[in-house]
């Protein structure tokens, strides 16, 4: 039941990015709010366009899927963001694994 589950967030509610394109990472450990702040795209989005243009952001329970236009950008926010506290949790960045991505189309 959750392999069935799995399937169809990264089939139908993660956009179909290659998974190891470079300009996409995952968190995970993301909180649902961070002291009073409700933790969404919209404020992930705000804590991340320092790092550079980003062109998508999926936020799937704990998890935060984010697509930037360039590898250099992604390779920057993950080496800035991984281990990060956000809340009372600490968060993880990482370049997806293909188990963690959908089916290839090559954005960068």
């Amino acid at each position: 039941k959750e392999e069935i589950s799995k399937k169809f967030i990264y089939n139908f509610l993660i956009p179909q990015y290659e998974a190891n394109s470079g300009c996409n990472f995952i968190l995970s450990n993301v909180p649902q709010k961070a002291g009073e702040i409700i933790v969404d795209e919209s404020s992930i989005y705000e804590i991340f366009k320092p790092y550079g243009n980003i062109q998508n952001i999926k936020k799937i329970e704990d998890r935060v899927y984010i697509w930037f236009y360039n590898k250099e950008d992604a390779d920057y926010a993950i080496s800035n963001v991984n281990n990060m506290q956000m809340g009372d949790n600490i968060i993880y960045a990482k370049s997806p694994t293909i188990t963690e991505s959908s089916s290839p189309k090559k954005m960068c």
